[in-house]
Protein backbone atom coordinates (compact mmCIF):
# COMPACT_ATOMS: atom_id res chain seq x y z
CA UNK A 1 0.00 0.00 0.00
CA UNK A 2 2.41 2.67 -1.15
CA UNK A 3 1.67 6.31 -0.43
CA UNK A 4 2.69 8.97 -2.94
CA UNK A 5 3.88 12.26 -1.48
CA UNK A 6 4.44 15.38 -3.58
CA UNK A 7 6.28 18.40 -2.23
CA UNK A 8 5.03 20.54 -5.12
CA UNK A 9 1.67 21.97 -4.13
CA UNK A 10 -0.78 24.24 -5.90
CA UNK A 11 0.36 27.83 -6.46
CA UNK A 12 3.86 27.18 -5.14
CA UNK A 13 5.38 29.58 -7.68
CA UNK A 14 5.88 33.23 -6.81
CA UNK A 15 2.98 35.33 -8.09
CA UNK A 16 5.43 38.14 -8.88
CA UNK A 17 6.93 35.96 -11.63
CA UNK A 18 5.41 36.28 -15.09
CA UNK A 19 5.58 32.85 -16.74
CA UNK A 20 5.76 32.44 -20.52
CA UNK A 21 6.36 29.54 -22.86
CA UNK A 22 7.35 29.42 -26.51
CA UNK A 23 6.59 26.45 -28.74
CA UNK A 24 9.48 26.01 -31.15
CA UNK A 25 11.02 23.34 -33.33
CA UNK A 26 14.11 21.60 -31.95
CA UNK A 27 16.34 23.01 -34.70
CA UNK A 28 15.36 26.57 -33.70
CA UNK A 29 16.18 26.27 -29.99
CA UNK A 30 19.54 28.06 -30.19
CA UNK A 31 18.28 30.94 -32.29
CA UNK A 32 15.21 31.27 -30.06
CA UNK A 33 17.24 31.73 -26.88
CA UNK A 34 19.46 34.34 -28.55
CA UNK A 35 16.49 36.33 -29.86
CA UNK A 36 14.65 36.14 -26.55
CA UNK A 37 17.68 37.45 -24.66
CA UNK A 38 17.87 40.28 -27.16
CA UNK A 39 14.15 41.00 -26.90
CA UNK A 40 13.81 40.79 -23.11
CA UNK A 41 17.05 42.63 -22.26
CA UNK A 42 17.40 41.11 -18.76
CA UNK A 43 19.53 42.82 -16.13
CA UNK A 44 20.80 39.37 -15.13
CA UNK A 45 19.48 36.00 -16.28
CA UNK A 46 19.97 32.29 -15.71
CA UNK A 47 19.61 29.91 -18.66
CA UNK A 48 18.91 26.40 -17.39
CA UNK A 49 20.03 23.36 -19.41
CA UNK A 50 19.54 19.67 -18.63
CA UNK A 51 23.05 18.40 -19.24
CA UNK A 52 26.56 19.65 -18.51
CA UNK A 53 27.69 19.42 -22.12
CA UNK A 54 24.69 21.56 -23.13
CA UNK A 55 25.77 24.20 -20.61
CA UNK A 56 29.23 24.43 -22.19
CA UNK A 57 27.86 24.53 -25.73
CA UNK A 58 25.14 27.13 -25.04
CA UNK A 59 27.54 29.34 -23.08
CA UNK A 60 29.96 29.26 -26.05
CA UNK A 61 27.08 30.01 -28.43
CA UNK A 62 26.06 33.10 -26.46
CA UNK A 63 29.65 34.28 -26.12
CA UNK A 64 30.04 33.98 -29.89
CA UNK A 65 26.99 36.25 -30.28
CA UNK A 66 28.65 38.90 -28.10
CA UNK A 67 26.73 38.06 -24.93
CA UNK A 68 28.59 38.14 -21.63
CA UNK A 69 27.75 34.58 -20.54
CA UNK A 70 29.49 31.89 -18.49
CA UNK A 71 28.63 28.28 -17.72
CA UNK A 72 28.16 26.59 -14.34
CA UNK A 73 27.84 22.85 -13.68
CA UNK A 74 28.99 20.08 -11.36
CA UNK A 75 32.02 18.98 -13.41
CA UNK A 76 33.75 22.30 -12.82
CA UNK A 77 36.28 22.59 -10.02
CA UNK A 78 35.04 24.28 -6.86
CA UNK A 79 37.42 27.21 -7.37
CA UNK A 80 36.10 27.79 -10.88
CA UNK A 81 32.47 27.50 -9.77
CA UNK A 82 32.98 30.05 -6.97
CA UNK A 83 34.70 32.36 -9.43
CA UNK A 84 31.72 32.19 -11.82
CA UNK A 85 29.18 32.74 -9.01
CA UNK A 86 31.19 35.71 -7.72
CA UNK A 87 31.29 37.21 -11.21
CA UNK A 88 27.53 36.69 -11.62
CA UNK A 89 26.81 38.33 -8.27
CA UNK A 90 28.89 41.29 -9.35
CA UNK A 91 29.03 43.01 -12.72
CA UNK A 92 31.41 40.68 -14.55
CA UNK A 93 28.82 38.16 -15.83
CA UNK A 94 25.31 38.98 -17.09
CA UNK A 95 24.03 35.58 -18.25
CA UNK A 96 24.62 32.39 -16.27
CA UNK A 97 24.12 29.15 -18.22
CA UNK A 98 23.69 26.34 -15.70
CA UNK A 99 22.36 22.92 -14.84
CA UNK A 100 20.04 22.48 -11.86
CA UNK A 101 23.08 22.96 -9.63
CA UNK A 102 22.05 26.64 -9.70
CA UNK A 103 18.35 25.97 -9.10
CA UNK A 104 18.71 25.79 -5.31
CA UNK A 105 20.51 28.02 -2.89
CA UNK A 106 21.59 30.68 -5.39
CA UNK A 107 20.11 33.88 -3.99
CA UNK A 108 20.83 36.85 -6.27
CA UNK A 109 18.18 39.57 -6.14
CA UNK A 110 19.17 41.18 -9.46
CA UNK A 111 18.11 38.15 -11.56
CA UNK A 112 15.27 39.54 -13.69
CA UNK A 113 14.79 36.51 -15.96
CA UNK A 114 15.04 32.74 -15.90
CA UNK A 115 15.10 30.82 -19.20
CA UNK A 116 14.44 27.09 -19.44
CA UNK A 117 16.45 26.18 -22.54
CA UNK A 118 15.01 22.71 -22.00
CA UNK A 119 11.89 21.97 -19.98
CA UNK A 120 12.83 20.52 -16.55
CA UNK A 121 12.24 16.85 -15.78
CA UNK A 122 9.64 17.43 -13.04
CA UNK A 123 7.38 20.11 -11.51
CA UNK A 124 9.56 20.52 -8.43
CA UNK A 125 12.59 21.38 -10.57
CA UNK A 126 10.48 23.91 -12.47
CA UNK A 127 9.47 25.62 -9.22
CA UNK A 128 13.05 25.79 -7.96
CA UNK A 129 14.39 27.03 -11.28
CA UNK A 130 12.02 29.94 -11.76
CA UNK A 131 12.33 30.79 -8.07
CA UNK A 132 15.75 32.29 -8.86
CA UNK A 133 13.93 35.40 -10.11
CA UNK A 134 11.20 37.55 -8.55
CA UNK A 135 13.05 37.68 -5.23
CA UNK A 136 12.89 40.25 -2.41
CA UNK A 137 9.55 41.60 -3.67
CA UNK A 138 10.81 42.30 -7.19
CA UNK A 139 9.07 41.27 -10.40
CA UNK A 140 10.56 38.50 -12.51
CA UNK A 141 10.02 36.68 -15.80
CA UNK A 142 10.37 32.95 -16.43
CA UNK A 143 10.47 31.71 -20.03
CA UNK A 144 10.35 28.06 -21.12
CA UNK A 145 11.15 26.70 -24.58
CA UNK A 146 9.21 23.58 -25.60
CA UNK A 147 8.77 21.61 -28.79
CA UNK A 148 5.37 20.23 -29.86
CA UNK A 149 6.49 16.82 -28.58
CA UNK A 150 7.33 18.33 -25.17
CA UNK A 151 4.04 20.21 -24.86
CA UNK A 152 2.46 17.34 -22.92
CA UNK A 153 5.22 17.59 -20.30
CA UNK A 154 4.68 21.31 -20.02
CA UNK A 155 0.97 20.79 -19.44
CA UNK A 156 1.75 18.19 -16.77
CA UNK A 157 3.93 20.71 -14.94
CA UNK A 158 1.34 23.45 -15.31
CA UNK A 159 -1.42 21.28 -13.84
CA UNK A 160 0.76 19.95 -11.03
CA UNK A 161 2.04 23.35 -10.01
CA UNK A 162 -1.31 25.03 -10.62
CA UNK A 163 0.30 28.03 -12.26
CA UNK A 164 -0.67 30.41 -15.05
CA UNK A 165 1.51 30.52 -18.15
CA UNK A 166 1.19 32.72 -21.23
CA UNK A 167 2.13 31.77 -24.78
CA UNK A 168 4.61 33.93 -26.68
CA UNK A 169 5.97 34.07 -30.23
CA UNK A 170 9.65 34.55 -31.02
CA UNK A 171 9.61 37.35 -33.57
CA UNK A 172 12.10 38.21 -36.25
CA UNK A 173 15.59 39.22 -35.18
CA UNK A 174 15.64 42.85 -34.09
CA UNK A 175 11.85 43.01 -34.03
CA UNK A 176 10.39 45.42 -31.49
CA UNK A 177 7.36 47.64 -31.01
CA UNK A 178 8.81 50.26 -33.35
CA UNK A 179 9.31 47.67 -36.09
CA UNK A 180 5.74 46.46 -35.69
CA UNK A 181 4.40 50.02 -35.99
CA UNK A 182 6.43 50.68 -39.13
CA UNK A 183 5.25 47.47 -40.79
CA UNK A 184 1.66 48.25 -39.85
CA UNK A 185 1.85 51.73 -41.38
CA UNK A 186 3.48 50.41 -44.55
CA UNK A 187 0.81 47.72 -44.94
CA UNK A 188 -1.95 50.27 -44.32
CA UNK A 189 -0.62 52.66 -46.96
CA UNK A 190 -0.42 49.89 -49.55
CA UNK A 191 -3.85 48.41 -48.80
CA UNK A 192 -6.49 48.90 -51.52
CA UNK A 193 -9.99 49.96 -50.44
CA UNK A 194 -12.63 47.29 -50.93
CA UNK A 195 -16.21 48.44 -51.67
CA UNK A 196 -17.53 46.07 -49.03
CA UNK A 197 -15.28 47.87 -46.53
CA UNK A 198 -16.91 51.17 -47.51
CA UNK A 199 -20.38 49.77 -46.74
CA UNK A 200 -19.23 48.40 -43.39
CA UNK A 201 -17.65 51.73 -42.44
CA UNK A 202 -20.79 53.66 -43.34
CA UNK A 203 -22.81 51.37 -41.09
CA UNK A 204 -20.32 51.66 -38.23
CA UNK A 205 -20.08 55.46 -38.52
CA UNK A 206 -23.76 55.67 -37.64
CA UNK A 207 -23.11 53.82 -34.37
CA UNK A 208 -19.80 55.30 -33.18
CA UNK A 209 -17.28 58.06 -33.84
CA UNK A 210 -14.80 57.55 -36.74
CA UNK A 211 -11.85 57.65 -34.32
CA UNK A 212 -13.33 54.84 -32.25
CA UNK A 213 -13.93 52.79 -35.41
CA UNK A 214 -10.26 53.19 -36.36
CA UNK A 215 -9.06 52.20 -32.88
CA UNK A 216 -11.22 49.09 -32.88
CA UNK A 217 -10.15 48.01 -36.37
CA UNK A 218 -6.45 48.45 -35.58
CA UNK A 219 -6.89 46.53 -32.33
CA UNK A 220 -8.64 43.72 -34.21
CA UNK A 221 -5.77 43.47 -36.71
CA UNK A 222 -3.16 43.35 -33.94
CA UNK A 223 -5.16 40.78 -31.99
CA UNK A 224 -5.32 38.49 -35.01
CA UNK A 225 -1.53 38.65 -35.32
CA UNK A 226 -1.70 39.32 -39.06
CA UNK A 227 1.50 41.35 -39.11
CA UNK A 228 3.48 38.96 -36.94
CA UNK A 229 2.78 36.09 -39.30
CA UNK A 230 4.60 37.94 -42.09
CA UNK A 231 7.89 38.17 -40.20
CA UNK A 232 10.78 35.74 -40.15
CA UNK A 233 9.71 34.50 -36.73
CA UNK A 234 10.52 31.28 -34.95
CA UNK A 235 8.08 28.77 -33.60
CA UNK A 236 4.47 27.79 -34.07
CA UNK A 237 1.87 30.41 -34.95
CA UNK A 238 -0.96 31.31 -32.61
CA UNK A 239 -3.37 29.10 -34.56
CA UNK A 240 -0.98 26.12 -34.45
CA UNK A 241 -0.56 26.47 -30.69
CA UNK A 242 -4.32 26.67 -30.25
CA UNK A 243 -4.65 23.38 -32.14
CA UNK A 244 -1.93 21.88 -29.96
CA UNK A 245 -3.78 23.05 -26.86
CA UNK A 246 -7.03 21.56 -28.08
CA UNK A 247 -5.27 18.26 -28.75
CA UNK A 248 -4.16 18.13 -25.11
CA UNK A 249 -7.42 19.44 -23.69
CA UNK A 250 -6.11 22.86 -22.66
CA UNK A 251 -8.88 25.44 -22.56
CA UNK A 252 -6.76 28.54 -22.02
CA UNK A 253 -6.06 30.45 -25.22
CA UNK A 254 -2.56 31.76 -25.99
CA UNK A 255 -2.14 35.46 -25.30
CA UNK A 256 -0.98 37.63 -28.15
CA UNK A 257 2.40 39.22 -27.77
CA UNK A 258 3.58 37.13 -24.87
CA UNK A 259 7.13 38.11 -24.09
CA UNK A 260 6.96 41.37 -26.04
CA UNK A 261 7.26 43.44 -22.86
CA UNK A 262 10.80 44.67 -22.37
CA UNK A 263 12.37 45.01 -18.95
CA UNK A 264 15.00 47.55 -18.10
CA UNK A 265 18.68 47.00 -17.64
CA UNK A 266 21.88 48.11 -19.31
CA UNK A 267 23.44 45.41 -21.47
CA UNK A 268 27.20 45.05 -21.48
CA UNK A 269 29.33 43.26 -24.05
CA UNK A 270 32.18 41.10 -22.88
CA UNK A 271 35.33 43.14 -22.86
CA UNK A 272 33.70 46.54 -22.32
CA UNK A 273 30.04 46.04 -23.26
CA UNK A 274 27.39 43.34 -23.28
CA UNK A 275 25.49 43.33 -26.55
CA UNK A 276 26.93 43.14 -30.04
Amino acid sequence: QPEFVSVTKKETTNKDIRQLYYVIEEKDRDEAIVRLLDKEEPTKAIVFCRMKREVDRVAELLQARGINARGLHGDMEMRERMEVIKGFRGRDIDILVATDVAARGLNIEEVSHVFNYHIPFDPESYVHRIGRTGRAGKKGTAITLVTPLEFKELERIRQKVGTKMEYGFVGAEGEGEENLTERFLDALREQDIDQEAVKIYETLSEEMAPQKVAYKLISMILEKGVLESRGEGIGLSKEEVERLMAMHGVEEKPKKGGGRRRSGGNRRKSGGGHRR
